[in-house]
């Protein structure tokens, strides 16, 4: 079951780039630790956790298109909260999907 799990797909997101990566669980698990034994500190955090690529990819979509807009208008200043908001929009739409296998993972 473990191993099932680490085959999960992450969507992260950073707060300094204002970008979006995808990778898989494992990945994720293994850069951190390169990071941790680097001494490097990186801000990617996980927003959304999925069972295929291709719904990883379609909440990215779904996450880019909702903050681009706000992102392009509020970086210079930049409104985290409002950032954070487009966020939970985004996974709560994922969620909802009718054909989304999210809420299963």
């Amino acid at each position: 079951m473990f191993s099932i799990a680490l085959k999960a797909f992450v969507v992260e997101y950073s707060v300094n780039e204002n970008a979006t990566l995808i990778r898989t669980l494992e990945n994720v698990i293994r850069n951190n630790l390169h990071n941790v034994r680097n001494a490097q500190s990186k801000d990617y955090l996980p927003v959304g956790l999925f069972s295929s690529r291709e719904e990883a990819d379609r909440f990215r979509e779904q996450l880019i298109l909702i903050t681009s807009t706000e992102a392009q208008s509020e970086f210079r200043g930049i409104n985290w909260r409002s950032i954070a908001d487009c966020l939970d929009e985004a996974f709560d739409q994922a969620l909802t999907r009718p054909d989304s296998d999210a809420s299963e993972s």
